[in-house]
């Protein structure tokens, strides 16, 4: 059974826990903050760092559940990780680059060949022949609001495409980098294509 928010029980369960152990890390965080990595409660004896640790254990844990049952994707979660330790530097003010060029194409090799394992062939052709020139021009004939949706198909369909391209082996294995760049923005240019709604006919 589901609710307004059309979660099961199952799923609203699974993010429940998530933020959960995500407060319990953030109440740590702030601990830490004003008495350092190594104080220690006075009835205990781990010090902050190793309960900082726990916890955030505890919200992989929680975020294991939620892609193992198919909630979230695993590749989409490393992808963003990747992205934004290529990115985070220029905000910060007292941090030096961890990573050197090679591990970067290396991790951006990993996922990669993540995403190529994890298409479906099959369904992308299938979407293909979805959109079929012959159906798009059925769709946009019977109305405004048909046809709108009908181009916002080809559009995603489009990058969806472009997106399989950038993991070919051609294009990914010479500059992986690249590759994972830009399959993400493509996948930023679907989720906004996604959003669109048709104007107001006047």
């Amino acid at each position: 059974m589901t609710a307004f928010n059309k979660l099961s029980h199952d799923q609203a369960e699974r993010l429940a826990l998530l933020l959960e152990e995500m407060g319990e890390a953030q109440q740590i965080i702030g601990k830490i903050l004003r008495h350092g990595y190594d104080s220690t409660h006075p009835d205990g004896v781990l010090t902050n760092r190793d309960l900082l640790e726990n916890e955030l254990g505890d919200v992989d844990a929680a975020v294991q559940m939620l892609t193992r049952r198919g909630d979230l994707s695993s590749l989409n979660i490393k992808t963003s990780a990747f992205c934004k330790l290529q990115t985070v530097q220029r905000y910060l003010h007292h941090q030096s680059v961890a990573r050197d060029a090679e591990d970067s194409i290396q991790q951006a090799a990993a996922i990669n060949r993540a995403a190529a394992a994890a298409i479906d062939r099959d369904a992308v052709d299938a979407a293909r022949e979805k959109l079929h020139a012959e159906d798009v021009v059925k769709a946009r004939a019977s109305g405004y609001a048909e046809g709108f949706e009908a181009a916002k198909l080809a559009a995603i369909a489009l990058c969806e495409e472009q997106r399989t391209i950038f993991l070919s082996p051609e294009y990914a294995t010479g500059q992986p980098l690249s590759s994972l760049q830009e399959r993400f923005a493509c996948s930023r240019c679907v989720e906004a294509i996604a959003a669109l709604k048709p104007e107001p006919k006047p």
